[in-house]
């Protein structure tokens, strides 16, 4: 069956929004190609069927990736790397949690160890006040310095996710567990699955320039050709009604 132009155009519009949201992912990870610990995203598409007729796509979810970015030695004790699956566990203000793999902490006003956004690290411990340096082992141990001795502060563990592609965007480099992720298991660094912290690193964004430049080519391509369809059903519609009025 011959689609009308009422279908012609939903099929133009849809593919030029459709196009727009990929290029916004593809935006917002080449924004965020020297972000530490950042995970490059992807919006996955769905073919909509009416009456066994393919009539344009819906998103369905925006994917995380997993894998592993490289690890870049940085020197500073409280810049701490994830090498394995796991996320820190990040206390939001709304009394939520978040998830991030920025492991470029710094001490606030009050001791406490904080993202660069300011969220506090959600931790067993505490840092004294006194203390002149602070180091993390790969098992989680964070171990503080006082008057030239080392003592235990704490220990901080990982959290895990049955599908960490489907964690939630929260902004800032923090994402939050979904239906889709399932909820978050917390354990310590060392142990199966969870992956170990490694101190005075931080890890690169998992961006591939090339990759998504490629894509961003592609993506504006099929927007073109949307809009151009787009146009061309205008002009088709136009020519039908000065027929029909001639």
């Amino acid at each position: 069956m011959p689609l009308s132009f009422g279908s012609l155009y939903h099929l133009a519009v849809n593919g030029m929004k459709s196009r727009q949201l990929d290029l916004d992912a593809i935006s917002n990870n080449l924004a965020n190609i020297h972000t530490s610990g950042y995970k490059a995203s992807r919006v996955n598409f769905q073919e909509l069927l009416n009456e066994n007729e393919i009539s344009g796509t819906t998103p369905v979810c925006t994917q995380v990736g997993t894998g592993q970015g490289s690890l870049q030695i940085t020197g500073n004790p409280l810049d701490w790397a994830i090498d394995g699956p796991g996320f820190f566990a990040i206390k939001l203000p709304d009394g939520t949690k978040g998830y991030t793999r920025d492991g470029s902490f710094s001490l606030d006003k009050n001791g406490k160890i904080v993202t660069s956004a300011g969220y506090e690290l959600d931790w067993s411990g505490t840092i004294p006040a006194d203390a002149d340096q602070i180091k993390v082992d790969v098992d989680g141990t964070v171990s503080a310095r006082v008057e030239g001795v080392w003592d235990k502060a704490g220990n901080v563990q990982l959290a895990i996710f049955t599908n960490p592609t489907g964690l939630e965007s929260a902004g800032g480099n923090i994402w939050k567990e979904s239906d889709s992720s399932g909820k978050a298991t917390m354990g310590d660094p060392g142990e199966e699955n969870y992956g170990l912290i490694q101190g005075s690193c931080i890890e690169a964004s998992t961006v591939n320039i090339t990759d998504e430049i490629s894509h961003m080519i592609r993506t504006q391509r099929s927007f073109q050709a949307a809009a151009r369809a787009l146009t061309t059903t205008d002009e088709m519609v136009a020519q039908a009604i000065n027929m029909r009025q001639g």
